[in-house]
């Protein structure tokens, strides 16, 4: 049956009328009317034993306490669950995932034709790693990452990236996962309340009931087991015949209603299973580590580049090398420089931006020396990273050739780098815990760990000690900033927004900041302000316990240079952000609607001598600065309260009289997703929604909004596998947004939204209408007069009139006729 009208199923009286038809034809289009809902379904024998079990039997009920419990459903198929759900609390927030392509397509109807817009959709499946796997999809409920008919790829996530807060309820049917996927959130169960877990008796994937079990058990869940009714489920009916192929389901209900006990390592032996750091075995758990450490300061490993013995890790993590060096004290393949680190002798001074000196210091005696040599081979601003073992085995290769004299704290690694260099500003991170040190000392790898146990941090186990060292600029000193903060007032606690770090002569819209003046500015923030995350600063405004001098910073629109300048500097200064990201022009070819208004006027592209005439007669005369400034600026007021689609349209007519092709410049292009990506692997970047197509949402219907804010949420939670929690208004006037907005941010899904009203945060504070302070390219001295006064709106004024006076100096040559 493959119509395309669909075939109506009426179960108002009971589900056994699509049971009957199924026995008929199972597969079609099918429209079924169920307890004030309509579901559409391909396979109807499927949806009946879904919808039995669900709406009638009702395996997946709970109660809440709250009318909004948050419930994520594993395995969302055509939404059935989701459904159900929404009928018993309306308010429901609910995040559901699902792989399968052609089930997500009847998903997505059923949501909305049920008015269930506000589930958000992950279109991945569930499993224990990001990535892409394949898959068998039988265009049913039964479509698994084990079926051994697999004909296509799908996503899979890793849940752990969307618990981040209490879960009043999940539930998980994965078609054979469910293991993996609960040892892979084992840290992160204490969110969750209560679930339930269809377990999947299939032998291609083994016996896994008592492993969930027991994981449950050690983390607080009391728990029972059911099975299905004989309809669904006839195996795990007596009489019983079980032998090596029989295939069986049964749910397990669990609540979390005790403590946890901590996880106990296996072995008590005293010989080690490995003497080798468990490489012999899989990652040795120090370079699990040394690995999360460089990968997060992968943007400091830039330009010339000296690295320890080989190249390996300058390689492997380094963005925008341009070249790099290996430094041993013998010649070898690969060495490029011959040197002594405790002399000196052979190392070169003030040559190299970035030095990775990992797991070095530990085998030199003179430690300090070799810090001070290592120092002195930074150019100004540069950036040494280095790691120390703090609770490890002996290397037996390195003690038998040159020795292995020390072991570190965070204490001693931040008092030897800030003595090597004491302007610098150093940073010290250390990883481990209990159990992650006793099981390296036991020569285990890091595969052999529960899914998230070393991610878990106990600063009484310091396992391995890592620190960045940042020189400063020839300008900046840590005294003169050190001075600063003890002679200035604090400045009102405020929410800062930036949207460009660049060198942009143009610069219209007075968006951009230079490199070298975001880098005062963030002196200048270090120095005289507390720097916290935007979720921070909210939470102490929250409980009225925000003190003066507290700043967050935030970013609009998702610019690249975000990635290639702002986030080094963050990242160097230890500063908090939040990047706010338009969706829809991730890895755009083309620029912001602004930015080509810009480039078409503003650069000095040879255009006809005039515009017009407009639809009032009005012609602008394009052969001086100041007639191409006034129509820009005119066009630009026009195309902000116009639709996306009209806009476009503008654009392609003024290409076309321009004969400009829209191609960004790379100055101007935004992040890719892959990109983005990276930029979200930052410890101090969180990541936020600007919208799907930056539209003045004041302007648009509520149906558009809703699809601008959930859409753009579920787009960007897709790719950076985590929660969005935050939304920021396109524009953020307050006549571009409504009250209709701020209640649609609300049923999205978004803990907060940020406007761009200049302000500082006050109290009572509305956290969906956050305002913030608009940051200009100003020097350092400038920067932080601005941030201490009270007359804010007088240095908007002359940033104003300066940008006025430097555009009309700005070429217009026009065409000859």
């Amino acid at each position: 049956m493959n119509s395309d009208v669909p075939v109506m199923v009426d179960c108002s009286a009971g589900l056994a009328v699509a049971r009957e038809m199924a026995r008929k034809v199972r597969f079609g289009n099918w429209q079924v009317q169920l307890r004030g809902l309509t579901i559409y379904c391909h396979d109807l024998l499927s949806f009946y034993m879904a919808a039995k079990d669900i709406f009638d039997h009702k395996i997946y009920d709970f109660v809440s306490d709250k009318p909004d419990p948050v419930i994520i459903d594993g395995g969302g198929h055509i939404g059935l669950f989701s459904l159900y759900a929404k009928q018993r609390y309306p308010a429901a927030r609910i995040t559901t995932f699902e792989p399968d392509r052609f089930s997500l397509g009847f998903l997505r109807r059923n949501l909305a034709e049920n008015g269930c817009q506000d589930v958000a959709v992950v279109e991945a499946g569930l499993y224990n790693r990001d990535g892409e796997l394949t898959f068998g999809s039988d265009s049913s409920d039964g479509s698994s990452l084990f079926s051994d008919q697999k004909d296509s790829s799908v996503q899979v996530v890793r849940l752990s990236r969307y618990l981040n807060g209490p879960v009043d309820f999940l539930k998980l049917n994965i078609e054979g996962a469910e293991c993996d996927v609960i040892a892979e959130i084992e840290p992160q169960l204490r969110f969750v309340k209560e679930m339930v877990i269809e377990y999947h008796g299939f032998p291609e994937i083994g016996q896994k009931l008592h492993t969930i079990l027991a994981l449950l058990d050690r983390n607080g869940f009391r728990y029972m087991l059911h099975d299905f009714d004989a309809e669904t489920g006839g195996t795990s009916k007596p009489p019983f015949r079980l032998d090596q192929d029989t295939r069986f389901f049964l749910l397990i209900h669990a609540r979390q209603l005790f403590a946890a006990r901590p996880y106990q390592a296996a072995s008590t032996e005293l010989e080690p299973v490995s003497r080798v750091f468990g490489l012999d075995r899989g990652t040795p758990v120090d370079r699990y580590y040394l690995d999360r450490f460089l990968t997060s300061n992968r943007t400091a490993i830039r330009g010339r580049v000296l690295e320890i013995a080989d190249s390996g890790y300058t390689m492997r993590y380094g963005s925008g090398v341009t070249h790099s060096d290996v430094l041993s004290f013998t010649p070898g393949d690969g060495v490029t420089i011959v040197g002594d680190l405790v002399s000196g002798a052979g190392v070169p001074e003030g040559l190299f931006d970035c030095i990775i000196l990992t797991q070095t210091i530990q085998m030199i005696y003179d430690l300090k020396a070799a810090l001070k040599t290592a120092v002195r081979a930074l150019r100004p601003g540069g950036c040494l990273l280095v790691s120390g073992s703090g609770i490890s085995q002996i290397s037996r290769f390195d003690m038998e050739r040159w020795g292995e004299f020390w072991r570190f704290t965070d204490r001693s690694m931040r008092d030897l780098l800030q003595e090597a260099a004491p302007d610098a500003v150093v940073t010290v991170q250390a990883f481990g815990n209990l159990a992650a040190a006793r099981g390296f000392l036991e020569g285990r790898a890091a595969e052999e760990f529960p899914s998230g146990l070393l991610d878990q941090s106990d600063n009484d186990y310091q396992l391995l000690i890592t620190a960045r060292l940042d020189l400063p600029l020839p300008h900046q000193g840590r005294h003169a900033s050190i001075a600063l903060q003890s002679s200035s007032p604090a400045p009102a606690p405020m929410v800062l927004l930036y949207h460009r770090v660049a060198n942009d002569p143009v610069d219209a819209q007075l968006l951009t900041v230079t490199p070298q003046q975001f880098e005062e500015q963030l002196a200048v923030l270090r120095s005289v302000c507390r720097l916290v995350s935007l979720a921070e600063l909210l939470d102490e405004a929250d409980r009225g316990e925000v003190s003066p001098g507290t700043v967050a910073v935030t970013f609009d629109d998702g610019y690249r240079d975000n990635l290639l300048h702002a986030l080094p500097l963050l990242e160097k200064y230890q500063c908090p952000a939040t990047l706010f990201v338009t969706s829809g022009m991730l890895g755009s070819a083309t620029e912001f609607w602004w930015d080509e208004l810009e480039k078409i006027f503003l650069t000095g592209e040879v255009l006809p001598a005039t515009f017009g005439p407009g639809a009032d007669g009005t012609t602008w005369d394009l052969a001086t600065p100041g007639g191409r400034l006034r129509l820009h600026d005119e066009l630009a007021q026009l195309f902000k309260g116009r639709q996306p689609e009209e806009r476009e349209q503008f654009l392609v007519s003024l290409r076309a009289w321009s004969g400009l092709s829209p191609q960004a410049r790379s100055s101007h292009r935004l992040l890719s997703a892959e990109e983005l990506k990276n930029m979200a692997a930052s410890p101090w970047l969180e990541i936020g929604s600007h919208c799907c197509s930056h539209p003045r949402l004041a302007s648009l219907a509520a149906e558009r909004q809703y699809d601008e804010l959930s859409g753009s949420k579920a787009a960007l939670e897709a790719i950076i596998a985590r929660q969005v929690r935050f939304l920021s208004y396109p524009y953020g006037n307050q006549d571009d947004y409504t009250n209709e907005t701020k209640r649609l941010a609300v049923m999205t899904g978004y803990s907060a939204a940020i406007a761009n009203v200049q302000a500082d945060i006050h109290y009572p504070l509305d956290r969906y209408e956050i305002p913030r302070r608009l940051v200009r390219n100003w020097r350092g001295e400038l920067f932080r007069e601005w941030l201490l006064s009270s007359h804010k709106h007088q240095y908007e004024i002359a940033a104003m009139e300066q940008r006025n006076s430097r555009l009309l100096g700005q070429p217009a040559p026009v065409r000859q006729s």
